[in-house]
């Protein structure tokens, strides 16, 4: 399993600018209140159930033009029928989702299906909302805790995504809540950091790295319901715990380092424990800042500036970086990194390449910050440049392969993967820039592949009055999914919905907007 920050997680979400009315929509639009209907300002909500609504609903946060922020819950056949509703929400707050998936034994492969949980906070406590189809919809506080900031991640356990464990934040501390925690339920001290699956594709254990008062972390192993089976925890001591991820050649194993050692964890229905056979030292003194990536010949790691290659119990250095990097994606034929970097002319950040077969290290993107990597996949890496609201998707020599001046509302990711390693980025979706803003105007917003050629139009545009931003995300193709804009001279946030694949699908959702 992997968390819903992506399908995978490695990316910030990033704000760019758009200037828009969908001029198909009309005034179709939802009542420009409707969106704090029914909430309360104790963090409640309202919320029904209909055997006539789809399979699975939508959920996501919206501004109405008196600045209350509320969390909206639609169905994608109705799209401006207020379903459910929950206020005060914070208007930076980003739902976190939950989702079903199918799992093929045989071929190990793993498809998401649909999103049925979403998770978000509200006066101070986690909330969930079912979104499947006939269920009710009223938003139910998860666990007693209070003071939470906002939601990490979610992630799911059964296959049919009834079941998940949501990772919150509380005043800089990670804490983990069920989607069967009661109000009056006590949360979990920690961060689930991976559901280890059983032969079906569910999750069988939860892999958690605890902490506690003193600021010592250690890694402990569940029941998917959170309770024991006898695990014998393992300090982390002060240098906490890093998920690396799962073996993608054999089940029932995953790697993990905890202070300074990198560790095999092995599992199956009978039981989960270190493997006894298996530890390799890490050089660098410090937990690595990104975690691992895989392809079909095993897991890449950084250990410090290091690149290590692991497969089963051979752990093998291929090349190093000039320092250690923050972050690391997998490109296909090379590993991306982001470094920074300080002497002039290479202000800032640096992205760089590794090649698997040679350790040949290239830098494709340097000296700026104007630029971010979205995502990388089959020897492309895409970029959103955040100077001209533009984009540009490079090969991993630094070989720009095709660009153009639209911001990116979003990266498109394929439904299916095998399981244990990150879906395929596919494209991503751009609007049409605005002549003087390079802003999004009056144009098509389409969907392009990763050879930069638009695929479809999701919608027809006119240039409206009034600049918005797109909140960017992950968007899964052939999934209806909601999109969010921001009015940036009133903070007003309207709800757009899209499902990826599709053409013309784009609408609009709610009219707090000009």
């Amino acid at each position: 399993m992997i968390s819903s920050e992506k399908w995978h997680a490695r990316r910030a979400l990033g704000v760019l600018s758009l200037s828009l009315l969908l001029a198909a929509c009309g005034s179709g639009g939802g009542d420009s209140d409707s969106g704090t209907d029914g909430g309360t300002a104790g963090g409640g909500g309202t919320g029904g159930g209909n055997a006539a609504e789809s399979a699975t609903l939508l959920a996501d946060v919206e501004m109405a033009a008196n600045g209350t922020a509320a969390l909206r819950v639609w169905d994608p056949a109705q799209p401006t029928t207020l379903v459910a509703s929950q206020s005060p929400v914070a208007a930076s707050e980003q739902v976190q989702y939950g989702w079903a998936r199918s799992f093929d034994a045989a071929t190990r492969t793993e498809r998401q299906t649909a999103r049925t949980l979403a998770v978000h906070t509200s006066n101070g406590h986690a909330w969930l909302t079912d979104l499947r189809g006939g269920q009710s919809h009223t938003p139910r506080q998860l666990s007693s805790l209070d003071l939470v900031d906002s939601t990490r991640s979610v992630v799911p356990l059964a296959l049919d995504g009834t079941t998940a464990w949501a990772n919150v934040m509380r005043t800089g501390l990670i804490f983990a809540v069920h989607s069967s925690m009661s109000s009056t339920d006590a949360p979990l001290r920690g961060e689930v950091l991976a559901a280890l699956p059983d032969s079906t594709g569910a999750g069988r254990y939860i892999a958690v790295a605890t902490s506690n008062d003193a600021g010592q972390s250690g890694l402990s192993v569940l029941a998917a319901d959170g309770s024991s089976v006898g695990f014998s925890a393992v300090p982390g001591g002060s240098l906490g715990i890093a998920w690396v991820g799962f073996d993608p050649a054999q089940a029932g194993r995953a790697y993990v380092v905890v202070n300074q050692q990198l560790r095999r964890l092995i599992w199956n229905d009978a039981g989960v424990s270190l493997d006894p056979s298996f530890s390799h030292a890490m050089q660098a003194t410090n937990t690595p800042q990104a975690g691992g990536v895989s392809d079909a010949t095993g897991l890449w790691l950084l250990d410090g500036a290091t690149l290590l290659h692991i497969v089963g119990d051979s752990v093998t250095p291929l090349g190093a970086f000039a320092d250690a990097p923050r972050a690391l994606w997998d490109a296909g034929d090379a590993v991306v990194v982001k470094r920074s970097v300080s002497l002039t002319p290479q202000c800032c950040t640096s992205y760089e390449t590794m090649n698997k077969a040679s350790g040949i290290v290239s830098q494709i993107y340097g000296g700026v910050n104007s630029a971010s990597l979205f995502d990388a996949s089959d020897g492309k890496a895409l970029f959103r440049q955040t100077n001209t609201w533009g984009w540009a998707v490079l090969d991993t020599q630094g070989q720009v392969l095709s660009q153009g001046n639209g911001p990116i509302l979003g990266a498109v990711y394929a439904a299916e993967r095998i399981a244990g390693r990150a879906p395929a980025l596919q494209g991503f979706m751009a609007c049409t820039p605005d002549a003087s803003t390079g802003m999004c105007g009056a144009g098509p917003v389409s969907q392009f592949g990763l050879d930069g050629n638009a695929q479809m139009s999701m919608a027809e545009l006119t240039a409206g009055t009034t600049l918005v931003h797109p909140l960017q995300k992950d968007y899964v193709a052939g999934l209806p999914t909601s999109m969010t804009m921001l009015a940036s001279n009133s903070g007003n946030r309207d709800l757009w919905q899209v499902t990826p694949g599709v053409a013309g699908s784009l609408q609009r959702v709610t009219q707090h907007l000009p």
